[in-house]
């Protein structure tokens, strides 16, 4: 694979990501301190990602660099509409609560892959 493609792959993964955490470009740079211009390019695929962006947004996400980069927009993954409802709920918990359930689906999720 050229590294052009793969670039617009893993920006394309990021962008994946971000709409999956309800994040608006402008929430995802302001939340990371990176102009939103220089990243719109980056998400456009005008422009490479370097290595320390993708590890500050492995970090941000909790995701290791070989998902992000393997991540793979497919039918196995959950809309947006699919997710609104259960991001709804989540807004409206408590810091305990969300602790709560953070917890348990680390517990769970192993067992269900």
């Amino acid at each position: 694979m050229d590294i052009n493609k793969q670039t617009s792959e893993i920006a394309r993964n990021v962008r994946h990501l971000r709409e999956l955490h309800g994040l608006t470009r402008e929430k995802f740079c302001e939340a990371l301190n990176y102009d939103i211009n220089y990243w719109g390019s980056i998400e456009r695929g005008e422009r490479p990602i370097n290595i320390q962006k993708m590890l500050q947004i492995c970090d941000f996400f909790k995701v290791g660099l070989d998902d992000l980069i393997n991540i793979k927009a497919s039918e196995n993954n959950l809309s947006d509409a699919e997710l609104k409802p259960i991001f709804d709920k989540l807004r409206n918990c408590t810091s305990t609560q969300i602790a709560v359930v953070e917890k348990f689906l680390d517990e769970i999720l192993p067992y269900v892959r």
